[in-house]
């Protein structure tokens, strides 16, 4: 049955992603291109980008909408797992709010707030900040995603410098997600802003995702990206006044990481639709303690590693990863702190 839903649940966001493919094809390419940065939470970025089936916090907002709805149930143990546990006589490691969340309906998370901030190698800067909170039967996080980049060299038609100026590109995201049979589904709604010097770009979007537990140690995610998002120009001189499409993208990654293991492996695939070759991501993590996690990963060629712990209410990680464009080296912090 999970099998069942997810799986048709992705061949529809296929069918979307492949519809949309070719109403945008004659205006593919780099339009609002800055939302595929992926410079956010750096336990996703330690993992090789592989985020879409693990991503279970404020992050989701970014990575996988539908990971959202993980946070309700988050650091608790299943009803199958300590039915497992009690039958064969192993109660070791069963706390007091995993038998309250076996017994009683209410949530227990509240809220997360999460910041990240990256120093990306060819003069950029990313940040992300978000919060998530348990809004009727599922979660809503409301977040927003920005790079930007100052002190840009301005040329006219000739080639001659003509001073600088700074680039804005931001997404501001209101993300939903709930349960919808064994998997979980989840919306973001997207408002675009572009600024390059005085000119000045608006628009909007959205991205549907899914995400399910196959099996005890099997979870897949898929995310249609970009849908609808486009860019219209708001300000500046000689501009066609033209909402101009841009690309969806395609992601899906699997994760294999029983409950009781310290080890966890992913795979995932992204296909920007306006290109013919398919991008693949690989992240491996290890949890040493229950409060350290160890995690590297390739996405594309380009290696990414980091690591982070846990205290209490708060987790904090760190990642540096290789800047494929700027030939150097990129540096992410995220800290995220739940209620």
């Amino acid at each position: 049955m999970r099998g069942s839903v997810t799986f048709h649940f992705c061949v529809c966001l296929i069918f979307i992603i492949a519809a949309a493919s070719s109403v945008y094809a004659d205006n593919a390419g780099s339009t609002a291109a800055f939302t595929r940065g992926g410079f956010v939470g750096a336990r996703y970025i330690a993992f090789g980008h592989a985020g879409e089936a693990v991503a279970d916090d404020v992050y989701s907002v970014y990575w996988n909408p539908a990971g959202l709805s993980q946070l309700s149930s988050r650091n608790t143990k299943s009803p199958e797992e300590i039915r497992e546990r009690v039958e064969r006589g192993d109660i070791s490691g069963i706390t007091e709010e995993d038998v309250v969340s076996y017994t009683d309906s209410n949530k227990r998370f509240s809220m997360q707030l999460g910041i990240s901030a990256a120093r990306i190698d060819i003069e950029r800067n990313a940040l992300f900040a978000g919060v998530a909170m348990s809004m009727f039967d599922g979660v809503l996080g409301i977040g927003n995603y920005s790079i930007l980049s100052r002190g840009i060299d301005e040329y006219d038609e000739s080639g001659n410098k003509t001073g600088s100026g700074n680039y804005t590109g931001s997404v501001f995201f209101v993300s939903y997600a709930i349960p919808f049979g064994p998997a979980s589904v989840g919306v973001s709604l997207k408002g675009l802003y572009e600024g390059i010097s005085d000119t000045q770009f608006i628009g909007g979007g959205f991205d549907v995702g899914v995400q399910s537990e196959l099996l005890p140690f099997l979870k897949v995610g898929c995310v249609a990206q970009d849908i609808g998002t486009g860019l219209y120009p708001a300000k500046g001189e000689n501009l066609k006044k033209k909402y101009r499409f841009a690309s969806p993208t395609l992601r899906a990654s699997a994760a294999i990481a029983s409950r009781n293991s310290d080890f966890s492996v992913g795979v995932g695939v992204v296909r920007h639709i306006e290109q013919d070759n398919f991008e693949l991501n690989i992240g491996g993590r290890y949890d040493p303690t229950d409060s350290i996690s160890l995690s590297a990963g390739f996405s594309g060629k380009d290696l990414s590693a980091g690591g982070g712990g846990k205290f209490k209410y708060f987790e904090a990680w760190y990642v540096f990863s290789f800047d494929h464009v700027g030939m150097g080296y990129n540096h992410n912090v995220s800290i995220t702190v739940i209620y």
